[in-house]
């Protein structure tokens, strides 16, 4: 089979394609945001049940947080069709049998959560409960890396020859597994950081969450250098030449530190979403290293778009509002 052919060509959109661009970076910010307290408030609970002696953090609402995971996720999903379609659709296709039965894993994950989190159940059930989701939610990001590698990586997709049928996963190489384990200490960072801000860290909430928290750190930013490191240099010097790279991601942790040791939670919480938007916006460069398609436009449509925005608006404003009952119910 000739791969070559898909991999060449651009993408018809119906407005500039930095309008498209920016949407998904403001919507993958949203999602990566939710999604690393969702796995970290996730991977923290099912630790909880085996150290700290029960006085860990407080139960999350891990129910909550998916459903605004999995709602938040589609939208940063539909624009990188958009952006990236010929590259995301062909990955997706030849890891189909993962992708798609990451949905019923998902739904298999929101399903025990209840479980996990109910005050009914046994604690020895909830245990289970508990760590089933962790391990369920680590698989399916696990999966999302795999598929945006193999879609960043056309070269692997001559391995349709020797698995055929969809179940090509792992497309090889440390650069992956580094670029997953900086997800998953990323999760686990901010979910830490969240819950010390909330005061509902239990014994965390002195020194032993700042050594926590600081080595989480140190070992995010470690991780990241290292999944650097494993980039081609072409890609890499690409994504060094703009004001946006390593040494301002790298000066934005040690600021992050320097916050997280002073114990100023607030203006560290929202450094770190500045530093994670930071870190999305060097990633689409990366991305764009890799791939650098040829964006091209259609005839243009302000009407449709002016619609999407008009939708998008009110389904903002609506998760907002959904926001505010949370925080006044005390839920989160």
């Amino acid at each position: 089979m000739v791969f070559e052919s898909l991999h060449a060509g651009g993408v018809a959109l119906p407005v500039p394609a930095w309008i498209v661009k920016g949407l998904h970076l403001v919507t993958l910010t949203t999602h990566v945001a939710v999604m690393t307290l969702l796995l970290g408030a996730a991977l923290i609970h099912a630790a909880g049940f085996f150290l700290l002696d029960g006085r860990g953090p407080e139960t999350p609402k891990l129910p909550v947080w998916m459903a605004f995971t999995i709602n938040t996720g589609v939208a940063p999903l539909l624009f990188c069709q958009a952006l990236f379609a010929h590259f995301i659709y062909t990955s997706s296709i030849l890891m189909a049998g993962w992708w798609l039965g990451a949905v019923g894993v998902l739904m298999t994950a929101y399903y025990l959560s209840y479980l996990a989190v109910s005050s009914d159940a046994p604690r020895q059930t909830r245990r289970w409960a508990a760590v089933s989701t962790a391990f369920l939610l680590l698989l399916v990001s696990f999966v999302f890396v795999c598929n945006i590698d193999l879609m960043e990586k056309p070269g692997q997709w001559a391995r349709y020859g020797d698995s055929p049928h969809g179940w090509i996963l792992f497309s090889g190489g440390a650069d992956t597994l580094f670029r997953w384990f900086h997800v998953v200490l990323a999760a686990l960072f901010h979910a830490l950081l969240f819950s010390r801000l909330l005061g509902r860290a239990g014994q965390l909430n002195g020194r032993g969450g700042i050594w926590l928290g600081g080595g989480l750190l140190v070992l995010l930013a470690a991780s990241g250098l290292i999944h650097a490191a494993f980039l081609p240099e072409a890609v890499r010097q690409g994504a060094g030449r703009g004001v946006l790279n390593l040494y301002l991601l790298a000066a934005s942790a040690g600021f992050l530190g320097v916050l997280l040791v002073g114990g100023r939670l607030k203006t560290c919480a929202i450094w770190a979403l500045v530093n994670l938007t930071l870190m999305i916006c060097f990633r689409e460069e990366i991305r764009t290293g890799f791939l650098s398609p040829v964006t091209t436009t259609g005839p243009t449509d302000y009407g449709s778009f002016v619609m999407f925005a008009a939708a998008l608006a009110l389904g903002g404003a609506a998760f907002v509002y959904m926001l505010g009952l949370l925080r006044k119910g005390g839920e989160a």
